[in-house]
């Protein structure tokens, strides 16, 4: 009986070590990914905000939320919102783009 109960010790310390490995590798997981969040964000607003400088618009505004980009400003015609937004389309690494461009 001894036996079994040896074996039912070595099979919950394996279980606990196996279970500490997870939760530190979540742990580790989540920290590198805050903690590149801010430069990914800043990466992706910046490349945003160059694909559209020469774009037809006035005002245009960039503003990037993790990899979601917000447009805003106005343009002369749905043909200029078309072209700024298509420049956005080429961005790698934008997830969502939220076109809040007014046509004047």
């Amino acid at each position: 009986m001894s036996r079994n109960r040896r074996h039912g010790t070595a099979s919950a310390t394996t279980l606990l070590w196996v279970a500490l490995c997870l939760v530190s590798f979540g742990v580790l997981s989540v920290w590198t990914v805050e903690s590149r969040a801010g430069a990914i964000q800043a990466d992706i607003e910046r490349r945003a905000r160059e694909a559209v400088r020469s774009a037809p618009g006035f005002d245009l505004r960039i503003e990037a939320d993790g990899r979601d980009v917000a447009l805003r400003g106005r343009v002369g015609s749905e043909t200029d919102r078309d072209a700024v937004v298509s420049r956005l389309l080429v961005v790698e690494g934008i997830r969502v783009i939220e076109d809040d461009l007014k046509v004047i």
